[in-house]
């Protein structure tokens, strides 16, 4: 079911966040699809933050961080 999902870029420094709106199945495909990366939910390193991404839930606003895979924090050591 697509929804309308708000992303923000937590890639930038000195907190200068882009946040931009988006329809998409889940919140990682929203990132896909706004930062071209493929995130997932939950990190050993949370220093490793991509993005946050903001929906309406049925319980009200739902936030979701995302970080970036383990192959890729292996790739860049």
């Amino acid at each position: 079911m697509t929804k309308r999902f708000q992303v923000v870029d937590c890639r930038t420094e000195l907190n200068a966040f882009a946040e931009i709106g988006v329809m998409a199945d889940t919140p990682e495909h929203a990132a896909r699809l706004v930062l071209g990366e493929h995130l997932v939910r939950g990190s050993p390193n949370p220093a490793e933050l991509r993005a946050r991404v903001y929906f309406q839930g049925g319980g009200g606003l739902t936030m979701v961080r995302l970080y970036c895979r383990i192959e890729q924090q292996e790739s860049r050591i």
